[in-house]
């Protein structure tokens, strides 16, 4: 869960697979003065995202990689 990433519980936590648009969409206009709200908010919405959505971030991050490798590291516009 979030809050064990946010609390320093998890040492990694692939953020990358988290559809960013959707979840930005989902909370937006919603202010949190605590952090625990905003852990909250953003575990009950991970579970509405339908599973494509995950599949297409996975499918763009490898893409991304692939050519970081390809490219040995360097740096790229656009990835």
């Amino acid at each position: 869960m979030l809050s064990d990433i946010v609390t320093g519980d998890k040492t990694w936590f692939p953020f990358f697979i988290i559809p960013p648009r959707r979840l930005n969409r989902m909370l937006a206009g919603q202010k949190f003065d605590r952090i625990q709200d905003l852990t909250k908010a953003v575990n009950s919405k991970l579970p509405t995202i339908p599973e494509e959505d995950y599949q297409g971030v996975f499918r763009k991050w490898q893409i991304r990689l692939k050519r970081c490798i390809e490219g040995h590291g360097g740096y790229f516009e656009g990835l």
